[in-house]
């Protein structure tokens, strides 16, 4: 046992003790047993001699020098005995001072464990999720490294998938903060696209008349674009111009069909397709802005000239 020549100050004068039991409001971190604010003794339970039971602030790293907070943990007198001695066999029975379950690697004959708390609480606050994660992972060492766990029961396969669980609801917690701070921003763009009478993606296909494998071909063939949002984020829907749509969407039917074809489906005679495919044409070739025969030049650049001659 360290002497006090060991400790800093604040520990020798029971500030450091204080404010750790405090901060773990007077609970063992392990069993969950309560202790008096005032006294530091357990109120309802005694050790084997009828003395109440203590509250000892515990090291980590068994180096009594560290007192920083976060190497520091509350536990009751049992337990804190347990952590330096050998710790719990299969078999052992509980004595009456814990007043509750065992934690995960405290066999109990015949009976089962609840998780340990200091696990079970990441469930409880997500800010508190990397410190007790630590303090959960430093105890799984702890026992592994001193062989306290033998026999044909391993309960820290448990305390694992607990301590994984706990951690993946805290990613989860994250992920919905997240979504929650993209709301203000999906309806900033809702916004946008109503003030200039675009529609979203739904409402793009269904008005174009194509089938969803049609439109997503178009969208990647260029043919159908959605208009550029100044809230470019991988979340924001894409909006179209429903002015523009029925155009861009003939432009893809026509790659499917012959010139006379394309024509009757575009609703213009034969001869008025071909002018405004070789305006289009024009225009491309000239590097002049596409104007009212933007779907018609992105016809001419995408259509196999060969197909539309059949």
């Amino acid at each position: 046992m360290a002497t006090n020549v060991n400790y800093p100050p604040e520990w020798i004068s029971g500030a450091i003790q204080a404010r750790i039991r405090q901060r773990a409001n007077y609970t063992c971190e392990i069993c969950g047993l309560t202790f008096d604010p005032a006294t530091n003794t357990a109120r309802e339970f005694t050790d084997e001699d009828g003395r109440p039971l203590v509250g000892h602030v515990h090291h980590l790293d068994h180096f009594p020098p560290n007192c920083a907070d976060d190497n520091l943990m509350f536990l009751c007198q049992t337990c804190h005995i347990r952590l330096h001695g050998q710790g719990w066999k299969p078999g052992d029975e509980m004595p009456l001072s814990w007043g509750n379950e065992p934690p995960p690697w405290v066999l109990r004959r015949g009976l089962p464990y609840r998780p340990n708390p200091i696990v079970a609480s990441l469930q409880d606050s997500a800010r508190y999720a990397t410190r007790k994660a630590d303090r959960a992972q430093f105890l799984i060492g702890l026992i592994e490294s001193q062989g306290w766990i033998s026999g044909a029961v391993d309960p820290l396969a448990e305390m694992r998938a607990l301590l994984k669980a706990a951690l993946a609801e805290y990613e989860t917690r994250l992920d919905e903060r997240g979504r929650t701070a993209e709301i203000p921003l999906r309806e900033q763009a809702a916004q946008w696209a109503a003030d200039r009478g675009f529609v979203d993606r739904a409402e793009a296909l269904s008005r174009s008349g194509l089938t969803p494998v049609e439109f997503a071909a178009a969208l990647e063939q260029g043919l159908i674009v959605p208009e550029p949002c100044p809230f470019e984020q991988s979340f924001i829907p894409r909006y179209f111009d429903p002015a523009k749509l029925c155009l861009d969407a003939a432009a893809h039917r026509a790659l499917l069909l012959t010139r006379e074809q394309a024509a009757a489906y575009l609703g213009v005679p034969l001869a008025v397709f071909e002018r405004r495919r070789r305006e289009a044409g024009i225009r491309h070739a000239q590097g002049r802005p596409p104007g009212a025969s933007g779907p018609w030049e992105r016809l001419y650049r995408k259509v196999d000239v060969d197909k539309l001659k059949r």
